[in-house]
């Protein structure tokens, strides 16, 4: 018997809801490109709440480098912040601040294919983020289970890990290189100073949402593949466009110029291992990763 997921999405948002990862809450980690040796920025975005198996949670998309795509689900209680598992319809700790050091906890990735990894609390200090007192815990992995993913820190209360929302994909290491600004409507715009600004930003998501304004939305399913992914471009306003698949040495191994807004990316001859997308706009390139294994 299949395990039926019940969500049902709301017109207007309560006064219940948790505030961690609220709508409008946007992440912008710093990511490389390696085939022109430049940085870019990648988003994880709030879009809306939901409700899940009774809990009251946000939709999240995006992810870091090559993770699985499509929605995550959050909410907070206690000073514990819940991530959703599809494949085995739970919630589960994400993080879990009221602990302090040498205190551990085991968090499990949103997907399906990924198991889990126990982590620990080395130390603890605090953080004045616009005027408001944040713990920050420093972790480090004690252990991981299966096809454990990638989750590293310093991981700040209210804002989560400055290196990925939530773990990703095991073959990809590291998930970014560091949180450039966290944005929402409470704690306000907190900039790093890593990178430059993120007034544009790149969304990764397996559900094409069109909502978010700041940029044409890119959604690549499934990554990681092995014979064929459908990368989607929403919000495009150029007909024509030049793509180009890179490998991880720089080197161009396939382009063309599509039309519309679907592009199939098949593996034909290409090996297994990390590639790089760019889509050459008029208003700038879009990039991002995927794995073919």
């Amino acid at each position: 018997m299949k395990t039926r997921i019940v969500i049902l999405f709301l017109l207007c948002c309560h006064s219940s809801w948790s505030q961690f990862a609220s709508v409008g809450a946007t992440w912008t980690y710093n990511d490389y490109y390696s085939a022109s040796h430049q940085n870019f920025p990648r988003a994880i975005v709030s879009v809306a709440d939901t409700v899940i198996n009774g809990f009251a949670c946000h939709v999240v998309v995006g992810d870091c480098a090559c993770g699985n795509g499509g929605p995550g689900f959050i909410y907070e209680s206690g000073r514990k912040i819940y991530l959703f598992n599809t494949a085995l319809n739970a919630f589960h700790v994400l993080y879990d601040f009221n602990l302090n050091a040498n205190e551990q906890w085991t968090v499990i990735a949103k997907n399906a294919s990924a198991d889990s990894l126990r982590l620990q609390v080395d130390s603890v200090s605090t953080d004045t983020i616009n005027g408001v007192l944040c713990k920050v815990q420093f972790i480090h992995t004690m252990a991981t289970y299966g096809n454990a993913g990638i989750f590293e820190g310093p991981l700040v209360e209210k804002i989560g890990s400055k290196f990925c929302l939530y773990p990703q994909s095991a073959s990809c290491d590291p998930p970014t290189f560091g949180l450039r600004c966290y944005e929402d409507n409470q704690l306000g715009l907190y900039d790093t100073g890593l990178a430059p600004a993120c007034d544009e930003i790149f969304v990764d998501s397996g559900i094409g949402i069109s909502e978010i304004s700041k940029q044409v939305v890119v959604s690549l399913s499934p990554n990681p593949f092995q014979q064929e992914a459908i990368l989607t471009l929403s919000n495009i306003q150029s007909e024509n466009y030049f793509f180009e698949i890179i490998d991880a040495t720089g080197r161009i191994v396939r382009e063309e110029m599509p039309a519309g807004e679907i592009i199939v990316i098949r593996k034909d001859n290409l090996e297994e291992g990390i590639y790089f997308y760019k889509i050459s706009l008029p208003n700038g390139p879009l990039t991002g990763k995927f794995i073919i294994n």
